[in-house]
């Protein structure tokens, strides 16, 4: 073969892609999850948008596609205004967290080598939940409210170590009077809850929050 010549179609994964959708095309029931699979799922914004992006669909989708798609729902826009930073933060995360993710669960077959993704009959199983979830019910968002619940943590933290930190000054251990201690605690407070607000009123939307998500829970 020439090095100008393409690769020849490989059968096989014809056949294999083929059977993979069959399923949807035949108008069977699609096969369940159990119940906690099915809320695993869809707990992430990101994972909900994808699948309401693959269930109309049958043939392999390009991720960049995909991500470029739940970019733009996730910002409020449209996929010509995103920035390159908005595109591959999602593109990044659905090739690394969340289209494996699926793939393990058999919703979709994630063909990571060529950058695509295959619905399967499992993606129709979604579809009430992902109907009452754009009308403003269903499934809780863990990628907005979950950073809302994980915000105690971090101020538990501070006051503990505040707490600590004065009473240790007060006794004479630390090499600095109480008042010192007290000052710097309050100032800490006062920029963690300066970042709280940014965050919580949009302000910072250009960051991941699934990240910030995770380095507040651990």
């Amino acid at each position: 073969m020439s090095p100008g010549e393409s690769n020849p179609p490989d059968p096989a994964l014809a056949v294999r892609e083929a059977s993979a959708t069959a399923g949807r095309r035949s108008g069977d029931s699609p096969p369940s999850l159990p119940p906690d699979d099915r809320y695993h799922i869809l707990q992430t914004r990101r994972r909900r948008d994808t699948l309401r992006y693959l269930r109309r669909r049958d043939e392999p989708v390009d991720v960049r596609e995909l991500a470029e798609w739940v970019a733009a729902r996730e910002q409020e826009t449209t996929p010509e205004r995103l920035t390159s930073r908005q595109r591959q933060r999602v593109y990044i995360s659905l090739y690394q967290t969340h289209l494996p993710k699926l793939d393990e669960y058999g919703v979709v077959r994630y063909h990571k080598d060529r950058g695509a993704v295959t619905p399967l009959a499992l993606v129709e199983h979604f579809d009430e939940y992902l109907t009452t979830s754009e009308a403003g019910g269903g499934v809780e968002d863990e990628d907005e409210d979950g950073i809302a619940r994980a915000w105690w943590r971090p101020y538990l933290t501070l006051s503990g170590l505040g707490v600590a930190l004065v009473g240790l000054a007060a006794g004479g251990v630390l090499p600095f009077p109480a008042l010192a201690a007290a000052g710097f605690v309050v100032s800490s407070f006062a920029m963690l809850s300066i970042f709280h607000a940014l965050v919580a009123t949009g302000w910072m939307n250009g960051l991941d929050l699934e990240a910030i998500q995770t380095r507040i829970s651990r």
